[in-house]
């Protein structure tokens, strides 16, 4: 898959800007990135809270796999996330678990882990190349733990025991799924208000110093890891 990136430093909704772009004829691949959103929104509609100091984007496909298994989208784009995020963290990318869709067998979640594991090196590969950053050591012993509880949870979100490290969202219609994703990377200037639910974790605290200061290069060679990993699990999918 091609990717074409436009960047923001302010937008209302990137999901909104690549429905603007669909409606224009864009092709697979277009990617909306802000700094921050002022109508960021998550599943079913929510409001997504979207300070300066995540990464916020929004990614066109135009499936060529028959509608019935468009379901199977949110899941791989979780999975995807998940494994990147653990990289980052310096935990095993490949020993994430998947949390079962209520009523199912839990194997088949963890089936899931257990069949993703090649594309780890090419995305540590590019990573290399656009930071300049050493390969993690999934094995180091200095790992936090809180990192390797990093999961998917049902039905698409990024987990761990200290909260919610990234929200994804699925918007389909006319032929198009609309991607939308909300990674929390650094902290904000303010806290993030929350009813108790959904509370905030990022990947800045899980990493223990592997990420260094809030940087928009970072954000940019995380955004292009997250892709490499996302058209992987999708090319799965065909």
């Amino acid at each position: 898959m091609h990717f074409s990136i436009l960047r923001r430093d302010l937008t209302a909704s990137t999901n909104d800007d690549v429905w603007e772009l669909a409606s224009q004829g864009a092709a697979e691949g277009a990617v909306v990135v802000a700094r921050s959103q002022r109508q960021g929104r998550g599943q079913w509609g929510r409001v997504w809270v979207s300070p300066e100091g995540g990464l916020y984007f929004s990614l066109l496909l135009r499936p060529g796999i028959p509608q019935s298994k468009w379901p199977l989208i949110s899941p791989a784009i979780a999975r995807a996330v998940c494994r990147v995020a653990r990289m980052e963290c310096g935990v095993d990318p490949t020993a994430f678990w998947v949390e079962p869709v209520p009523g199912e067998d839990a194997a088949s979640g963890d089936a899931h882990a257990a069949n993703s594991g090649g594309i780890v090196g090419s995305i540590v590969q590019g990573m290399r190349k656009l930071t300049g950053s050493a390969t993690p050591n999934a094995t180091d012993a200095a790992a936090p733990c809180l990192a390797d509880t990093i999961h998917v949870k049902h039905p698409n979100d990024v987990v761990c025991d200290a909260g919610k490290v990234c929200g994804i969202s699925l918007e389909a219609r006319d032929g198009c799924v609309v991607v939308g994703c909300g990674v929390n990377v650094f902290h904000p200037d303010r806290p993030i208000e929350t009813d108790g639910r959904n509370v905030p974790a990022y990947l800045v605290d899980l990493a223990q110093g592997r990420l260094g200061t809030p940087s928009g290069e970072y954000l940019d060679a995380l955004l292009d890891a997250l892709l490499v990993s996302m058209a992987h699990e999708l090319e799965s999918l065909e």
